[in-house]
């Protein structure tokens, strides 16, 4: 058998695209023709868990963590010594693209992307921000509109369920979801007696036009490939 080609896939703090981003890595690992490193931003894993997508790091050969890497990232060391065949960013934010575009790498996954044109690494990049109108996949979020606070807590089944206690009342008496806390389990969505909780409702945003003007600034960096969707990566 061929050795397998290794690939560094570096995900951001964004709901957007991040379960394709997931789904890509999965199909990526059962080919078996892939040795996968997925490198967390420190925003990147926290959203991760926002959504409930811990998982795929079990499809990872290693798993890099930015918290884990200091200021200098010296896992990108590796880059240097040609040890990858391309890199992903996917989803990438538009704070990651700005800096990308600007040539700033102070974060892991900036520095990887440097690294990785200083050694004509190949790599594609996914950005959130490249259109005016998107729509979008929140985590989980409460309708106050819906929500009968169930007399301030007393007696709410939702934060009974919740398992990390990330279900909290503000002081204007308006339930929240703590979502540092909230894993996705999902729990207080079949809870809840009057369907004020929800996962995965779709919004519509409007991105600014810096951000869209830093994405088109990226199809000019040699070694750089601006991506609309995962399938058009052909490896």
């Amino acid at each position: 058998m061929p050795d397998k080609k290794n690939i560094i896939f570096c995900i951001t703090g964004a709901g957007q695209f991040l379960e394709d981003a997931c789904k890509f890595i999965k199909k990526l690992s059962e080919q078996g023709k892939y040795e996968i490193t997925i490198a967390f931003s420190s925003a990147g894993y926290e959203v991760l868990c926002m959504y409930g997508l811990e998982k795929i790091k079990n499809y990872a050969g290693s798993v890099i963590l930015e918290k884990d890497q200091g200021k200098s990232a010296p896992f990108c060391g590796r880059l240097s010594k040609n040890e990858y065949d391309f890199v992903v960013v996917a989803p990438a934010t538009a704070n990651t693209v700005s800096k990308i575009a600007c040539g700033i790498a102070d974060t892991l996954v900036t520095n990887i992307v440097a690294q990785a044109g200083k050694t004509n690494t190949p790599v594609f990049i996914l950005p959130t921000d490249a259109e005016k109108f998107q729509e979008t996949e929140i985590p989980a979020s409460i309708d106050n509109k819906k929500c009968e606070s169930c007399e301030y807590l007393k007696n709410c089944p939702c934060v009974e369920v919740c398992p990390n206690n990330a279900i909290f009342l503000t002081e204007k008496k308006k339930l929240r979801i703590n979502l540092m806390l909230c894993n996705a389990c999902r729990k207080c969505i079949f809870a809840c007696n009057y369907g004020a909780v929800s996962f995965g409702k779709i919004v519509e945003i409007q991105c600014r036009d810096l951000d869209i003007e830093n994405a088109g600034k990226l199809e000019k960096i040699e070694g750089i490939t601006v991506i609309e969707n995962l399938e058009e990566i052909k490896i």
